[in-house]
């Protein structure tokens, strides 16, 4: 509640200065956002962990595999917007002004575990805020897929 308070106050205050949604704007709404202990994103779980600090926002799927507005998105919808806003106002040049997204996941503290996105349509874009070390993110633009690769540990 408190995150979703400061990111409308300062989508607010961006709004009456004419400005954008700067990295310190989200950085600070993020610093209040009560992460939850997630135990379903067994693809990301550090080896010795039972769960990590990750939400989703936007669009998720239920267990019967169809789409739903995640519940955090319900919850703490200036949050959401505060994110998009950002994303918006701070937009690769080199990616077209119309190109989909339908989530956006938030993670703090871990560094995931080798794994593959299950349920990417399309290219996956990120961004970090706060101090931290580390922080590194590879990728394997050749990765044949699950179909003729099933271990992601043998990509090179």
């Amino acid at each position: 509640q408190v995150a979703a308070r400061f990111a409308g106050d300062y989508m607010e205050q961006a709004a009456a200065a004419n400005r954008g949604i700067s990295g310190k704007d989200v950085l600070s709404a993020l610093l209040f956002w009560g992460f939850a202990r997630n135990s379903q994103r067994l693809n990301v779980l550090p080896k010795g962990n039972d769960w990590v600090y990750s939400d989703t926002l936007g669009l998720s799927h239920a267990r019967n595999g169809r789409p739903m507005v995640a519940r955090a998105t319900r919850e703490h919808r200036a949050f959401t917007c505060l994110l998009v806003r950002w994303l918006e106002d701070n937009w690769p040049p080199e990616l077209p002004r119309d190109w989909p997204f339908t989530s956006i996941s938030v993670n703090c503290d871990y560094a995931a575990k080798r794994h593959r996105d299950r349920r990417n349509a399309g290219p996956s874009l990120w961004k970090c805020f706060g101090d931290f070390t580390g922080g590194q993110l590879r990728y394997w633009p050749r990765d044949p897929g699950p179909r003729k690769l099933k271990d992601v540990c043998a990509l090179r």
